[in-house]
C-alpha cells in the first residue's frame, strides 16, 4: 500500500466519526453559532400585569440566561389575543419571533374574522401551562362564598355583573357557562387582559371577576381579593381552602385557560426542536417551576406534535360550546 492511502479499516472509523457528529448536530439543535446570534422577541398577546405577561417573564429571565442572548416581552394586547396573534402568524420565520399563545387561540377562529388561521399559520413548540379559573369577588363585597354569591345575584336581578379579559375569553365561557347551570342573569364586563381586570375587581368595579393564578394570586393572598371557586378538577394546591365548582355541583364549569408557545409558519424544524427542548428543560428548573407553582400555575409541557394536536382538539371540544351558549365577538 502507498503511503498516505486510507485502509478500508481507516476508512470505517472516519465514517464512524461523521456519522456521529451528525447525529449529535441534528440531535443538539441548530449548530453553535447559527442560532440564536441575535436578540429574540417574545410576543405576549395581552397587557401587563395579567397570568400570560407573569409567566413569560418569569420563563424568558432563565431562559435568556441559558441560550446567551437577551429576550425581550413585547405586549400586544387586544382583541382577547388576536392582535398580538396576528403578529406572530406574520412574523418572519427564523426563530427570532416567538409567541405565547393561549385558549383564545381555539376559540377565536370560532367567534371572529381573523387575519391568520392559528391551525395553519403557526407552529406549535411546546405546552406550558394549565391556567385554571379562580372566581374572585372584591374583598368588601357582601358575600364570602359562592353560594352566598349566587343567594346575592337573585336577589339583586340586572344588577350583578362579572369581569373577564375579554368576548370569548376563558372567562367569558366560564361566565356564560355558570349564567346556564345557575339561571342567573349577569351581565358581561370584558376587559383588556388580566391585569386590567383583576385592577378592576380589587377595585370593586364588577362583582365577580374570572381570574387565573398568575394574575390574581398576589391579591388573593394579600386579602385584596376572595376566591369563591375553582374550574380545576381538584382543588389548586395554591388554594387548598377554596372549594372546585364540581364539588358545588357544577361539573360543566370546568374552563382551562392552557397556555403554550408557537413560531410562524415555515420556521425550521431544527429550531422548533431547539426551542422546545429548551423551554421545556427551563420550566423543569427548580426555581422556574416553585415561581410558577406559588402562583397557581400548573406546568405541563409536551412534544410539538402532542401539543398540535392538543390544540386541534380543543378547537373541536368547544365548537360545539360556542355555538350552544351563543358566543359572539362584541
Amino acid at each position: 500500500m502507498r503511503e498516505g492511502r486510507l485502509t478500508m479499516s481507516t476508512w470505517a472509523r472516519a465514517a464512524t466519526v461523521l456519522l456521529a457528529g451528525i447525529a449529535m448536530a441534528i440531535l443538539s439543535g441548530p449548530s453553535s453559532g447559527a442560532y440564536p446570534e441575535k436578540q429574540i422577541w417574545w410576543i405576549v398577546p395581552y397587557a401587563p400585569g395579567g397570568s400570560a405577561d407573569v409567566t413569560s417573564r418569569i420563563l424568558v429571565a432563565r431562559l435568556s440566561q441559558r441560550l446567551g442572548q437577551t429576550i425581550l416581552v413585547d405586549n400586544k394586547s387586544g382583541a382577547t389575543g388576536s392582535i398580538g396573534a396576528t403578529f406572530i402568524a406574520k412574523a418572519a420565520p427564523d426563530g427570532y419571533t416567538i409567541g405565547y399563545g393561549s385558549f383564545d387561540l381555539a376559540i377565536n377562529p370560532l367567534v371572529r374574522d381573523l387575519p391568520y388561521d392559528p391551525l395553519k399559520d403557526m407552529v406549535p413548540v411546546t405546552q406550558l401551562s394549565n391556567l385554571w379559573e379562580i372566581l374572585v369577588a372584591p374583598a368588601d363585597a357582601p358575600y364570602n362564598t359562592f353560594a352566598e354569591f349566587v343567594e346575592y345575584a337573585r336577589k339583586n336581578p340586572d344588577k350583578v355583573n362579572f369581569g373577564t379579559t375579554g368576548a370569548a375569553s376563558a372567562g367569558h365561557l366560564s361566565g356564560e357557562l355558570l349564567k346556564k347551570a345557575t339561571k342567573l342573569d349577569l351581565t358581561h364586563i370584558p376587559f383588556k387582559g388580566g391585569g386590567p381586570g383583576v385592577a378592576a375587581a380589587v377595585g370593586g368595579q364588577v362583582a365577580v371577576y374570572w381570574a387565573t393564578g398568575g394574575s390574581a394570586m398576589p391579591s388573593i393572598k394579600g386579602g385584596k381579593l376572595k376566591a369563591l371557586a375553582v374550574s380545576s378538577p381538584t382543588r389548586l394546591p395554591a388554594l387548598p381552602n377554596v372549594p372546585t365548582f364540581k364539588e358545588l355541583g357544577y361539573p360543566t364549569i370546568n374552563t382551562n385557560e392552557w397556555t403554550g408557545v408557537f413560531v410562524p409558519k415555515g420556521t425550521s424544524p431544527e429550531i422548533v426542536r431547539f426551542l422546545n427542548r429548551e423551554i421545556r428543560e427551563t420550566l423543569a428548573e427548580p426555581a422556574v417551576a416553585e415561581q410558577l407553582a406559588n402562583r397557581g400555575i400548573e406546568v405541563v409541557t409536551s412534544s410539538p406534535e402532542e401539543f398540535d394536536q392538543f390544540v386541534k382538539s380543543e378547537v373541536q371540544r368547544w365548537r360545539a360550546v360556542v355555538k350552544e351558549l351563543n358566543i359572539k365577538y362584541e
